[in-house]
């Protein structure tokens, strides 16, 4: 009886890994990504540490460069989706997993759903706020009874303007 359960645990354990296996392919990150955001989740490191790290090899090493190498477009691409970022102005420039990388990497459970870079409001604060800006640029040269009308479209501008400008930060703390 024992044997049996402890079968049903195994099989429910590989299920559970196969799932999770499918799930990293829907983030479309391979071996060598993967690995990377795994020492990254652990703290910041620099391409060198990460070659050291993952490879086992040592500056100076045959197969330092090659590999090197692979760390490096690998962390372009991890940069280029979001999930990593640098310090622009640094000698040794540490990478760290963003938190946009940080919940994508945990979306990979399945009760936790995939998070947006962009949210489903943003567009339209976004475009409200440039048909505002049209509208009032228009209404600036053409109404001939400004008092009421200038008054209410620039406060609306701009206060739409300070929500866009407030969304498009948010986004990118996401992925800095």
């Amino acid at each position: 009886m024992e044997l049996v359960r402890s079968e049903a645990r195994g099989v429910d354990d590989s299920l559970r890994l196969l799932r999770s296996v499918g799930s990293l392919r829907h983030l479309e990150l391979n071996m060598l990504e993967v690995e990377i955001l795994s020492r990254l989740i652990e703290g910041r490191r620099t391409r060198n540490e990460l070659v050291e790290e993952i490879f086992d090899v040592r500056k100076g090493g045959p197969d330092y460069v090659a590999s090197y190498t692979k760390v490096r477009r690998g962390l372009e691409d991890l940069e280029s989706r979001g999930y990593v970022t640098t310090p622009l102005f640094a000698k040794e420039r540490p990478y760290r997993i963003t938190s946009y990388g940080m919940q994508r990497v945990v979306s990979v459970s399945p009760d936790i759903k995939q998070p947006r870079l962009v949210e489903r409001v943003d567009p339209v604060i976004y475009a409200a706020c440039l048909l505002f800006g049209f509208v009032t640029y228009y209404a600036a040269g053409n109404v001939t009874d400004p008092a009421g009308m200038m008054a209410i479209l620039p406060a609306s501008f701009f206060i739409l303007l300070g929500f866009s400008l407030a969304r498009i930060w948010s986004t990118l703390r996401r992925v800095i």
